[in-house]
């Protein structure tokens, strides 16, 4: 079974805001392959995917966030 963490909607906004602050450092026309898909998206429509809290924004946040974790545990 999964590990799923359930967050109070202020944190869910908040580590939202975080990947989204991250997302803007980058270069907005800059295109990433993402598996599943059958193009290349921009940095510019990931954004826009997070801020809409489609689908696809929900995972990425979901993925940052997991390395940001990562990151200040040391685990890379």
């Amino acid at each position: 079974m999964k590990n799923t963490v359930v967050l109070r909607e202020s944190s869910r906004q908040e580590i939202k805001a975080i990947v989204l602050a991250r997302l803007e450092t980058l270069n907005k026309d800059a295109k990433i392959m993402l598996m599943g898909r059958d193009r290349p998206i921009t940095v510019r429509e990931l954004i826009e995917e997070v801020e809409k809290d489609s689908a696809l924004g929900k995972k990425i946040v979901e993925v940052q966030f997991s390395f940001l974790r990562m990151l200040t545990n040391g685990e890379i």
